[in-house]
């Protein structure tokens, strides 16, 4: 359907690195969009610089797509300077059509004064600029009306698991007898820990430990010795044996199968593939109110949605732990039934109605 409807319009997806968000590359594909690096001609993005080396290489970066003028609409992964640029120095064409993909933790970062006064200064600069914003998941689009009214034209989506990957998932049996507990979450910085609320689960995880010594943590994903060290190393030897960093695995499948509870507690998660993963494995899942996927659990109870408090996830953990195994298991099928409506295939035929109903809407 995306091939036919879009081939006669040309598009250009201008990604990060150190690759495309396979799913956002799913859609680029149904839009037969050509691929193209934000940062082909000075890389950046993946680069620790300084604001004055960025800056320099959003500028040289508009002269990095040959032809740009002949495209139609400028789709772009994330919030980025350097297609604006190119439309206000006449690269692109005025009437082009410049569109931005939200999907990261930019917009609750702003939202939560993370950022320097400049910077959001800038950014919402940047809201006033673009066409239209696609924002993945509802918390997304709420977020930038939370903070301005000077905001484009803004559509939701959404995304799930990879085709391959989606009936392995739901062949899954979970074992809601086990004390184990999981959330896959990489990464290596003090970012990384904030950002994905780390800091907030290991807290929350040792105060319901305390209640109950049977409890396993288990995070998923690259995380370097030091920040493990300092995540762990004010609690007692007892809870910091019951957390395992398990490092990347390739058999993600194995943990769901043997753990009872996703827990993912993030600051601004904007929809977190691996949240509706769990639940389409059959997983009950507890999310914090700003991490996207919220949207899907309020569908079957508030009491998997916390706030960002440490007392309240432990309390929330305590709470599951405690319900009668049958309890679990109707929860576990609510939450697979609910999430099998949250697949590649759905998210990428979603995806291309509400583009073609953007394009309709611009004529």
């Amino acid at each position: 359907m995306g091939l036919d409807l879009f081939k006669k319009y040309k598009i250009l997806y201008l990604h990060g690195r150190p690759s495309a968000h396979p799913l956002h590359a799913s859609f680029a594909r149904s839009l037969n969009a050509r691929f193209h690096y934000i940062d082909s001609l000075f890389r950046w993005q993946d680069k620790n610089y300084g604001a004055f080396v960025k800056l320099f290489a959003w500028f040289i970066n508009i002269f990095s797509v040959k032809n740009v003028r002949s495209y139609d609409i400028v789709w772009v992964d994330g919030l980025h300077f350097t297609p604006i640029l190119m439309r206000k120095l006449g690269i692109i064409k005025r009437n082009r059509k410049i569109v931005a993909h939200m999907g990261s933790h930019t917009l609750y970062f702003m939202y939560a004064n993370q950022y320097s006064s400049f910077n959001i200064a800038m950014h919402k600069w940047l809201f006033r600029n673009y066409d239209a914003f696609f924002c993945e998941g509802q918390m997304a689009a709420d977020l930038v009306m939370k903070m301005t009214d000077k905001h484009p034209k803004l559509y939701t989506t959404f995304l799930g698991p990879t085709t391959e990957r989606f009936p392995v998932l739901l062949s899954l049996k979970t074992d809601l007898n086990t004390k184990n507990i999981i959330v896959i979450a990489g990464g290596s910085s003090d970012f990384r820990i904030y950002y994905k609320g780390l800091d907030l689960m290991i807290k929350a995880f040792s105060m319901a430990f305390a209640k109950d010594a049977d409890l396993c943590f288990y995070i998923l994903g690259h995380w370097e010795d030091e920040q493990r060290k300092k995540l762990v190393s004010q609690y007692s030897k007892e809870v910091g044996q019951a957390i395992i960093f398990t490092g990347n695995v390739d058999n993600i499948e194995k943990y769901f199968a043997e753990s009872s509870l996703y827990l993912h507690c993030s600051r601004g998660d904007a929809f977190p593939t691996s949240t509706i993963e769990a639940m389409v494995a059959g997983l009950p899942t507890i999310v914090s109110e700003w991490t996207g996927t919220k949207e899907i659990i309020e569908k079957i109870s508030d009491q998997f949605i916390t706030k960002l408090d440490e007392n309240e996830i432990a309390d929330k953990i305590s709470w599951y732990f405690n319900l009668p195994l049958v309890e679990k298991s109707q929860y576990s099928d609510k939450f697979r039934s609910i999430a099998k409506n949250y697949s590649e295939a759905t998210a990428v035929q979603h995806y291309i109605s509400i583009f073609d109903k953007f394009i309709q809407e611009t004529k």
